[in-house]
C-alpha cells in the first residue's frame, strides 16, 4: 500500500467529501491483509447455490461490468474530491 487511498479517504472526511467507493477499497485492502482471519473466515462461509444462479460466461460478463461500474464510481468520487480541494487552496 502506498497510502493514497489511505489519504484520499482523510481527506474526504475532511473536506466533507463522500467517497465511499475508494473507503471501502481501502478498508477491504486493509482486512484483506490479515490472512489467518481470511482463512477462518473462508472455512466458516458456506455458499448455497441459488436456483437460478448464472452460468459461467453471465457471471463473468456480470464481474466485468461490476469491476467497470467500481472503476467509474471512484474515478468520479476522486475527482470531486480534487475539485473541492483546489477549491479550498
Amino acid at each position: 500500500m502506498k497510502k493514497t487511498g489511505t489519504w484520499a479517504v482523510k481527506s474526504g472526511l475532511e473536506l466533507l467529501v463522500p467517497i465511499p467507493t475508494i473507503a471501502s477499497a481501502v478498508f477491504s485492502r486493509i482486512a484483506s491483509q490479515d490472512k489467518d482471519i481470511r482463512v477462518k473466515i473462508s472455512k466458516k462461509l458456506k455458499l448455497k447455490s441459488a436456483g437460478n444462479a448464472l452460468d459461467k460466461k453471465d457471471f463473468i460478463n456480470l464481474a466485468h461490468a461490476s469491476a467497470y461500474i467500481a472503476k467509474i464510481s471512484s474515478y468520479a468520487q476522486g475527482f470531486a474530491l480534487m475539485s473541492v480541494a483546489l477549491k479550498k487552496i
